[in-house]
């Protein structure tokens, strides 16, 4: 990956500059502007006569807003045997924004000297590049381009040994000798020269976990540090695009619910700075295999960045991230099958990667999904140009995918079902419609898999009319046939090892139930947790886990999924209860919709 470095580079060890003036005031062991009205204070020696040594004429530009009418101009002459300290050598108020004569004095041969322009009413100031001090009279002129001094203390996050804080800036050429930064004693740290009107980040610590100080563009002088696991800036190159990019928008996304969920969230406790010039300080929450910066804007192909792959260098050096125009991937879905594919779930990955084993391919980061329409049709817009896995699912006809590039043209997915479910779902002896039927992986089968993806076909499927439904199955592990209706109760029936099924798995009547509504008198655990694990005794139903917070009064309420017998858990301020606990286990009689049960310790 291409990368553009910032900062000055420069290693100065001791920086004795002084502040006289109360607005610029800061932590008196660190750099800091001088002003020459007190040159006692910083000086051994009063500047010699401009009769016998070379004098320096000052001419001040301004930049955008006026000069400041009490502007003074110093020279200072760089000590290099004194660890890169500044000796004052004459310093004069600019009248009428007009020129002013500074003495150079008696210098070292191949000394340097510096500039600096400041005024009592601003918090500001300017400096200059190190030059050749003069040995006979000349003229220089001095931009006067604001910049101030920031500074902070790090209490109770003290620097590694080494870090350095650095000043970050998408503006900087890399070869400026401002602003330059240091650190103090007991987490004390200061930055001279910051442009003023420049966003930017104080890096303080380098090693993980990275602290920052954030600077906005205005003349803010001090911040609040924070703490990140990481930390990279990046800048994009829209050269590839015909037209400029308005608005870009960075997220830095993680996977939301277990490791390997297949779905992402906005990670609102990572920063996203704006540091102008296309350019952002990512910072993030999480371990960096977690987590990925997605770049978005108008007319540009959304980009997937894995932040593992951004960090390959200090976070001081700026990565480029080059965008693209938008691609495209397009395609048609059909089976074998007279069932309309209505509810045919499509769903976009990140290029695969081989197991180690080299027996199967794992997609990578999951993008984006589509229904199909009528006629199977789907499209996804806004891809970067590249390679992709495509898989398509419904959930009766089963799944097919491929890998495809944006330059092939428009795919065909096949769907195909190795086995499927079929049942018929009644209530009371009469059929139930529209009910929702979904099938889950167990956990075993979800913890064993090396692709999870593989094992969700789609959202699910209902039942008709006359109440039957049908399901695709994935080829391997065992699954839960989850049944359930708000007004009509649940039911699950457990599926597997699909190895051991035929191809087509018919369940016959399947009978929903009420759920129980199980009232709780836990006397001795007030503001506990009471637990459920069941039903047992069945093996066409699958185990659930059903928990309630007891109030004040140790009271409070469970809603079971239908009858059998709940095994019971008690977690109270004095302790966690199982073979003390009294009943141990509930039975829930059939037909039965509401029951109270009070629970008691009984000693060993």
């Amino acid at each position: 990956m291409t990368t553009r470095r910032v900062g000055s580079g420069w290693t100065l060890a001791v920086i004795s500059w002084l502040l006289a003036w109360p607005a610029l005031a800061g932590p008196a062991d660190f750099p800091m502007v001088v002003q020459p009205a007190d040159a006692s204070r910083f000086l051994d020696r009063q500047p010699p006569s401009h009769a016998s040594h070379p004098a320096l004429t000052v001419r001040m530009e301004a930049q955008e807003d006026p000069l400041p009418d009490d502007l003074i101009v110093d020279l200072l002459l760089e000590l290099r045997d004194r660890g890169r300290s500044w000796q004052w050598l004459d310093g004069r108020m600019l009248t009428d924004g007009g020129t002013t004569v500074l003495v150079a004095g008696p210098t070292p041969e191949y000394a340097r000297c510096i500039l600096v322009a400041a005024s009592r009413q601003k918090t500001v100031y300017a400096l200059s590049e190190p030059f050749a001090c003069p040995a006979r009279d000349a003229q220089r002129a001095l931009a006067f381009r604001p910049r101030r001094t920031l500074h902070g203390h790090l209490p109770d996050a003290p620097l590694d040994q080494g870090d350095t804080p650095t000043w970050l800036h998408a503006g900087a050429s890399g070869d400026e000798f401002w602003p330059y930064c240091e650190r103090g004693a007991s987490g004390d740290w200061s930055c001279v020269g910051v442009p003023s009107q420049s966003a930017g980040v104080v890096i303080l610590r380098n090693t993980e976990p990275v602290i920052v100080s954030s600077f906005p563009a205005a003349e803010a002088t001090d911040s609040p540090h924070s703490i990140s696991i990481w930390g990279v800036p990046v800048c994009f190159d829209a050269s590839a695009l015909a037209a400029a990019v308005e608005t870009t928008t960075v997220d830095i996304l993680y996977r939301k619910g277990r490791q390997r969920s297949r779905s992402f969230s906005v990670d609102t406790a990572a920063q996203v700075l704006d540091l102008d010039h296309d350019c952002f300080w990512l910072a993030g929450s999480l371990a960096p295999g977690e987590e990925t910066v997605r770049v978005q804007g108008d007319g540009i192909a959304t980009l997937h960045l894995p932040v593992a792959t951004l960090l390959t260098t200090a976070p001081s050096i700026f990565r480029t991230i080059y965008l693209q125009p938008p691609a495209s991937l397009a395609g048609t879905v059909s089976s074998s099958e007279p069932d309309a594919l209505g509810g045919a779930l499509v769903e976009l990955f990140m290029p695969p990667s081989t197991t180690e084993d080299g027996g199967s391919q794992v997609p990578g980061h999951h993008l984006n999904e589509a229904e199909v329409d009528d006629d199977g049709r789907f499209a996804f817009e806004g891809l970067a140009p590249g390679t992709y896995m495509v898989r398509a699912c419904h959930p009766a006809l089963g799944c097919a995918e491929g890998v495809f590039s944006t330059d092939d043209a428009p795919l065909h997915l096949r769907l195909r079902a190795q086995r499927r479910v079929v049942g018929r779902v009644t209530f009371g002896g009469n059929p139930l419609a529209n009910v929702p039927v979904r099938v889950l992986p167990t956990i075993p089968t979800y913890q064993e898999a090396v692709d999870p993806t593989r094992l969700f076909m789609s959202p699910g499927t209902v039942t008709d009319e006359d109440g039957q439904f049908a399901a695709a199955l994935p080829a391997t592990g065992s699954f839960r046939l989850a049944i359930g209706s708000d007004r009509h109760g649940s039911a699950f029936r457990i599926l597997g090892p699909m190895e051991t099924l035929p191809q087509r798995i018919d369940l016959g009547e399947i009978a929903l139930s009420l759920p129980v509504r199980v009232a709780i008198d836990f006397p001795a655990c007030p503001g506990g947790r009471l637990t459920l694990f069941g039903p047992q005794g069945d093996p066409a139903n699958i185990m659930t886990t059903n928990s309630v917070v007891l109030d004040g009064e140790a009271r409070g309420q469970i809603e079971l999924p239908g009858s059998g017998i709940y095994f019971a858990l008690a977690d109270c301020d004095f302790g966690v209860l199982d073979d003390t606990l009294y009943p141990s286990s509930i039975d829930v009689p059939p037909d039965v919709t509401d029951l109270s049960v009070s629970f008691e310790v009984r000693p060993d």
